[in-house]
C-alpha cells in the first residue's frame, strides 16, 4: 500500500466532507507509464478546517458520561494492578478453622497439625490399618451371614409347611438343606477367624433353632419304617436336640412315645437278628429249607411282655414263614398281629405289610393299608404305587389315574408320575401315549423304570428295535444302580432279559441270564413260560397285574 495512504483517503471525500464519490477503477498505474504525475492528480482542496467529529456518522458522538465510566474503570483497574503489585512478595497467612492457630506444617489446608490429630484421627499407622481391615472383614462377613439367615428362613418357612400339610418327606428334605445351610454358615464364619488366628477353635454360631427342631422330630416320627436305620436315625435325632438343651422331652408325648417305640425295636433287632440270618441262610445248598418250627420257637423264647417287642416277634414270624414258603392266610394272620400290637406305630409296618400283601396277591388288603398310609403321610410314593397297581390289576383305570393325578399334585418332582402314567396308559392299549409319557418322564431324568415301561410300549407295537434298545438302557441303568449300591429292580432285570431274548439279541440275554445264575437267583415264572412258548408278551402285560411276577 503507498506510503500517502491518508492524503488519498482526504482527496476521495466530497467537498462538502460529508460524501464519497464513486470510486473510479485504476489499474495500480500501470498504464499511465512511468511519468504519471500523482500528485497532480490530488485536487488542491483545504483540510484545515475538517475537525474529527465531522467524520463520524450523526449519531455516533461519544457522550460525556460515557468518557466518565471509562476513566473511572481505567482507574479501578490501575488501583487493582498496584494492589496486587504491593502484595504479590506476602503469602497469605492460613489459619486453622478450630482454634485460630497457624497452620504451620500441617497437610490440611483448614486444620493445624494439633486439631487434624485429635479431631480428625488422620495419623495413620500399623493399628489403624489393622482396624480397618478388621471392620472391612466383619461387613463382609455380616453380608454373608445376613444373606445365609435369608435363606434359612425361607427354607425353614418352606419346612415347617410342608409339614402342616402331611408332606412330611417334602419337609424332611427342607430340613436337611436347613442343617447343610447352617453348617456352611458355620464353617465360614469359623474359616475367617481361623486365617486370623490359627488357635481359633471352630464354635456353632447358629443353629436350625430348637422349635424347627421339634417339628422335623414329629415329621421324622411320621415317616418312621421298621428298618434299623430308621430308628437309630430317630434316636440320634431326638438325644442331639434335649440334650443339654433344657427341654423336657416327657413334654413332648408323641415325641417320647415314638422315642421309645425306636429303642424297643432295637433292643429286639440287635437280639435277634444274627440269629434269624443263620437260620435263613442255612449251610447254602440248594435242597436247604428253613426249620420252620425250630425258628418259631426260638422266636417264642424272646418275647417279652412289652407289646412294641412282642410286635417285632411277630414281624419276624411273618418274615420266616415267607421265606418258609407257607401259605398267604398263615402268613397275614402273623403279620396282622405285629400290626396291632405295635398300636399306633403300625404305620412303621405297613410299607412291608403292603408289600407282603402284594405279593401273595391279597390285593385289597394291599389297597386298603396303601390308602391308610397316604392319608397319614402324602409324599408316600410307596403306597402311591401299590394303590395304583391295585386299581390296575381291578381294571379300575380311572382311579388308578385319578389318584396317579394327586401323586403328581403331592410329590411334583418326582418322576414316578410318568411311569405309573404309562403303565395306566398302556393297560387301556394307549401305546403310543404311554410312549409319549415315558419321554416327557425321560427328559426330567431318566431311570430304569421308565426306560422299561417304554420298552414295553415299543415291543405291544411291534417296534423290536426301538423295545430293544429301551431294554437295554434300562438293563445298563440297572447295573449303574447296584454299582453304586442302589436297590435294584428285578421287573426291570426280568422284562431286559425277557425282551432281548424276544429280539434275538442273545449277547445282552446271555449276560443277564449268567448275572441272575451267579447270584443264585432265577428268572420270574412268568419270563420263563413266556420264552418256553406257554404265554405270550400280550397276556403278560395286558392282563392281571400288567407286570412280570
Amino acid at each position: 500500500m503507498p506510503e500517502d495512504n491518508n492524503d488519498e483517503l482526504i482527496r476521495n471525500i466530497g467537498q462538502d466532507g460529508d460524501s464519497v464519490p464513486e470510486e473510479t477503477p485504476v489499474d495500480n498505474g500501470e498504464a499511465f507509464g512511468d511519468n504519471w504525475d500523482w500528485d497532480a492528480q490530488v485536487p488542491e482542496t483545504s483540510v484545515d478546517n475538517i475537525e474529527f467529529n465531522d467524520l463520524l456518522p450523526e449519531d455516533t458522538t461519544p457522550a460525556e458520561d460515557d468518557e466518565a465510566e471509562t476513566e473511572a474503570q481505567t482507574e479501578t483497574e490501575d488501583e487493582d494492578e498496584t494492589g496486587a503489585e504491593e502484595n504479590a512478595g506476602e503469602p497469605e497467612e492460613r489459619v486453622c478453622i478450630v482454634c485460630g492457630n497457624k497452620l504451620g506444617d500441617s497437610p490440611s489446608e483448614l486444620y493445624c497439625d494439633d486439631c487434624r490429630k485429635k479431631y480428625l484421627r488422620t495419623n495413620y499407622g500399623v493399628g489403624h490399618i489393622i482396624l480397618a481391615f478388621v471392620m472391612v472383614l466383619i461387613a463382609a462377613i455380616g453380608y454373608f451371614v445376613c444373606t445365609a439367615t435369608f435363606e434359612i428362613a425361607s427354607q425353614v418357612k418352606a419346612s415347617a409347611a410342608y409339614a402342616a400339610d402331611k408332606q412330611y418327606n417334602s419337609a424332611i428334605d427342607e430340613y436337611e438343606k436347613v442343617k447343610t445351610t447352617v453348617s456352611t454358615v458355620n464353617s465360614g464364619v469359623n474359616a475367617v477367624f481361623k486365617g486370623i488366628n490359627s488357635d481359633f477353635s471352630s464354635k456353632e454360631w447358629f443353629t436350625e433353632g430348637s422349635r424347627m427342631s421339634l417339628i422335623m422330630i414329629e415329621a421324622y416320627c411320621d415317616t418312621l419304617t421298621l428298618s434299623s436305620d430308621s430308628c437309630y436315625n430317630y434316636i440320634d435325632l431326638v438325644d442331639k436336640v434335649f440334650d443339654g438343651s433344657g427341654l423336657d422331652i416327657n413334654n413332648y408325648p408323641k415325641i417320647k412315645k415314638c422315642y421309645d417305640f425306636c429303642n424297643d425295636i432295637n433292643s429286639i433287632t440287635e437280639g435277634v437278628t444274627d440269629t434269624l440270618n443263620d437260620y435263613i441262610s442255612g449251610d447254602g445248598s440248594e435242597d436247604y429249607k428253613i426249620p420252620y418250627d425250630e425258628v418259631i420257637d426260638y422266636l417264642e423264647s424272646v418275647k417279652t411282655e412289652n407289646d412294641y417287642q412282642k410286635s417285632m416277634i411277630y414281624y419276624y414270624e411273618s418274615v420266616i414263614a415267607y421265606y418258609a414258603e407257607k401259605d398267604s392266610k398263615t402268613i397275614l394272620n402273623i403279620y396282622q398281629k405285629a400290626y396291632d400290637l405295635s398300636g399306633d406305630f403300625g404305620y412303621a409296618y405297613a410299607p412291608s405289610y403292603i408289600g407282603l400283601s402284594w405279593e401273595i396277591k391279597e390285593y385289597d388288603k394291599a389297597l386298603e393299608l396303601s390308602k391308610a398310609s397316604i392319608e397319614r403321610n402324602v409324599n408316600d410314593i410307596t403306597s402311591y404305587y401299590y394303590a395304583i397297581k391295585s386299581y390296575i390289576v381291578k381294571n379300575d383305570f380311572d382311579s388308578a389315574d385319578s389318584l396317579c393325578e394327586e401323586m403328581k399334585k403331592n410329590n411334583p418332582d418326582s418322576i414316578d408320575y410318568y411311569s405309573m402314567k404309562a403303565e395306566i396308559l398302556r393297560r387301556q392299549s394307549k401305546f403310543e401315549e404311554a410312549i409319549n409319557i415315558c419321554k416327557k418322564g425321560i427328559e426330567k431324568g431318566s431311570d430304569a423304570e421308565l426306560q422299561r415301561q417304554q420298552a414295553i410300549a415299543y415291543m405291544l407295537l411291534n417296534d423290536n428295535e426301538k423295545a430293544l434298545e429301551a431294554a437295554k438302557e434300562s438293563y445298563n441303568i440297572t447295573l449303574q444302580n447296584a454299582a453304586s449300591d442302589t436297590s435294584v429292580s428285578l421287573e426291570a432285570l426280568n422284562t431286559a432279559a425277557l425282551i432281548t431274548y424276544l429280539c434275538n439279541d442273545k449277547t445282552t440275554y446271555d449276560e443277564i441270564y449268567t448275572l441272575f445264575k451267579d447270584q443264585s437267583v432265577e428268572f420270574f415264572d412268568s419270563v420263563k413260560d413266556c420264552i418256553s412258548g406257554k404265554i405270550t408278551f400280550e397276556q403278560i402285560f395286558m392282563e392281571g397285574t400288567g407286570d412280570v411276577e
